[in-house]
């Protein structure tokens, strides 16, 4: 929040922009070892002596515990600085460091044979509910087709299209393609939306109940008499239909002339909406005796089966993906890792060289500031030991700042990679050597009969 306040102040001109780590460090080093600096702290030191303040024995004045903070500020953004520096250029180091330090465990905690195998069993285990409740309905479903197959003598499997929705879309399509006809022969005889009524009403009926007989055609293949018998006579109805509509339409048709003279055009017209009737009618039958097996009820309970047995197979298919999947991510994270632990290798053997320079650099400006700050203790010590009071007992000894501790431990890691190479490329091996093993053990068990049993689920 402090920082977007700063940034709106100095984005409409009421306060200074947002200083980077190396511009606020230039400015505090370069404020520190000024003159300006070194004036302030005589003036501090001569202002003790006109107040004669009091100075308690052997013990520095509080003013320069004010020297010291500013000193340890200064302190602080150069520590701030370089080590951003430092995390910023070695990132590579250090991911290698923590690899020699704690082992490939974490980074490969989700690709082991293992891990893997817990998360295809945990797949599996909230997919088997809804699965082995198909299978039982699956089983009952294929009981009650053999018992049908059984009792009506049937040994084949049901013969039906793949999709109906082609069917009903050819008999939708006839009764609309009729309908059309019917409109273009019945338009001078009729007023507009009377000729419509009339001939999607001719259609309808012409298509849609002859596509319902040829469907209930299918009973003259039961193996009992009685309903064979009556499945058959629907053929005749089906036939009885088809010509008692189109012959209506055609009388009517006639009957609209108003004892109009009957010329060639009007046969012909005639002849051919009665023959299109009869064809679509013929198509329209046909059409619904192949919806379904010429078996009644057959096609139903073979269908359910079916569609059972196609919910297994889609599990079963995204289970095989899940697996697939999961294996590719378990053995490129092992690749992956290998990889960048040989980079990370590369990379710390041509960086160490410029890591030591960086921290020679930080170490030479912290010496410098360590100077400055022993430059402010003297002046101010010198005035206040020259001209107060009681300076005989005040502090002459000149105090650095405190060790820092971040540096400190860059270099140590810097000079244990140099001292120690032939250590660290012996970790690096041994790194290769355990995503290697664990690799190997991965692809053991993927090629192993366990896996094969989980691959397979749920057949």
């Amino acid at each position: 929040m402090k920082r977007f306040f700063n940034w709106l102040t100095s984005f409409f001109g009421f306060g200074d922009a947002e200083l980077t780590k190396k511009e606020r460090l230039d400015r505090l080093m370069e404020g520190i070892g000024s003159q300006e600096k070194l004036n302030e702290c005589k003036k501090m030191a001569f202002q003790v002596i006109q107040k004669k303040d009091p100075i308690q024995p052997g013990k520095p004045h509080p003013f320069e515990a004010t020297i010291r903070g500013d000193c340890i500020i200064a302190d602080a953004a150069l520590t701030e600085y370089h080590d951003d520096e430092l995390n910023k250029s070695f990132g590579d180091a250090k991911y290698l460091i923590a690899l020699i330090q704690n082992g490939i465990g974490i980074e490969l905690s989700n690709s082991s044979s293992k891990s893997v195998k817990q998360k295809i069993t945990g797949q599996i285990a909230l997919a088997t509910p809804e699965v082995d409740k198909l299978k039982k309905d699956l089983a009952v479903a294929q009981k009650d087709l053999d018992i049908f197959k059984g009792t009506h003598g049937l040994s084949g499997a049901a013969n039906y299209p793949d999709s109906r929705s082609n069917s009903l879309y050819f008999i939708v399509g006839a009764a609309i393609l009729e309908a059309l006809f019917n409109i273009a022969f019945l338009r001078e005889q009729l007023d507009g939306y009377i000729a419509l009524f009339v001939a999607i009403g001719v259609a309808a009926l012409n298509v849609g109940v002859n596509a319902w007989f040829g469907i209930k055609y299918r009973m003259k293949n039961h193996n009992d008499a009685e309903l064979a018998s009556k499945g058959r006579m629907f053929k005749l109805y089906a036939f009885s239909a088809i010509l008692f509509l189109n012959a209506c339409i055609a009388f009517f048709r006639y009957d609209m002339l108003m004892g109009q003279p009957v010329n060639a055009q009007f046969w012909l017209e005639s002849g051919v909406l009665f023959f299109f009737g009869i064809v679509l009618g013929v198509a329209a039958f046909n059409k619904g005796y192949a919806l379904d097996d010429p078996f009644p009820g057959f096609g139903p309970l073979s269908r359910k089966v079916d569609a059972i047995e196609q919910q297994i197979t889609h599990f079963a298919s995204q289970h095989a993906e899940f697996c697939e999947t999961t294996k590719k991510q378990a053995t490129s994270a092992h690749q992956s890792l290998k990889q960048r632990i040989f980079a990370s290798a590369n990379s710390l053997s041509m960086t160490l060289p410029d890591m030591s320079k960086k921290l020679h650099d930080w170490r030479a400006h912290r010496k410098q500031l360590n100077h400055v700050y022993s430059q402010l203790q003297e002046i101010f010590r010198g005035i206040i030991i020259a001209h107060h009071a009681d300076s005989r007992t005040y502090p002459t000894e000149i105090l650095d700042l405190s060790q820092n501790f971040q540096l400190e431990s860059h270099q140590k890691q810097v000079d244990e990679f140099i001292n120690q190479k032939e250590q660290v490329d012996k970790s690096v091996e041994n790194l290769i050597k355990q995503v290697t093993e664990s690799d190997d053990e991965l692809h053991t068990w993927l090629t192993g009969s366990e896996a094969a049993v989980l691959w397979r689920w749920p057949n």
